[in-house]
């Protein structure tokens, strides 16, 4: 890696690396709480052995696939399926996150800063139905919002998430909501489609 990073340089391309793009130990699950722990050890020695050649880090790229398509409908690794797991995974995925950047504002990286890729293709309503508003509504809440809100808002889950899924849902502690709560300096953005 390093001499990837020192020949990127030579050539005057800034490199932005990702920490998580699909390549987690077959070992760890996001089912498990303890992947927290591990990733941050991880993101800790990347940024010890990398810090002073990278400026722009990431800890995820797109969140929502790694939980839906690994977790949900098993498409992509583990290939786990469940209806409910993904929310599992995504409590997990969120708390590494933002223990990852906590470990990172601590390390002091000069002229740096870390985010989260998150990924969408915006939903629009079919008609001026109210009923249509509610569900464009829900499904942004479903696949942005549920990393969005807790990172970049109010450090929690959008309530109509919460009512929907009922005690399925994943509670985030107030510890947790401040451990999250502002867990980015940029909001790296992907899009493949919407109008």
């Amino acid at each position: 890696y390093n001499n990837v990073l020192d020949s990127m340089i030579a050539r005057q391309i800034t490199p932005v690396v990702a920490l998580f793009h699909w390549d987690l130990p077959n070992d760890l699950s996001f089912l498990q709480d303890s992947v927290v722990d591990e990733f941050v050890k991880y993101a800790e020695m990347a940024f010890t052995n990398f810090g002073s050649k990278i400026k722009d880090w990431v800890t995820f790229n797109e969140p929502t696939s790694i939980c839906s398509l690994g977790y949900a409908i098993g498409a992509f690794a583990p290939g786990h399926q469940s209806t409910t797991d993904h929310l599992k995974c995504g409590k997990n995925l969120l708390l590494a996150h933002a223990g990852a950047v906590r470990s990172f504002r601590t390390a002091a990286i000069p002229d740096s800063q870390i985010g989260i890729v998150l990924d969408y293709k915006w939903t629009y309503p079919e008609t001026d139905d109210p009923k249509d508003d509610e569900m464009a509504q829900w499904d942004r809440d479903n696949v942005i919002g549920f990393w969005a809100d807790p990172i970049y808002g109010s450090g929690d889950f959008p309530q109509s998430l919460k009512t929907f899924y009922g005690d399925k849902m994943p509670v985030l502690s107030p510890a947790n909501q401040t451990l999250l709560r502002n867990s980015a300096d940029f909001y790296g953005a992907n899009t493949y489609g919407g109008k």
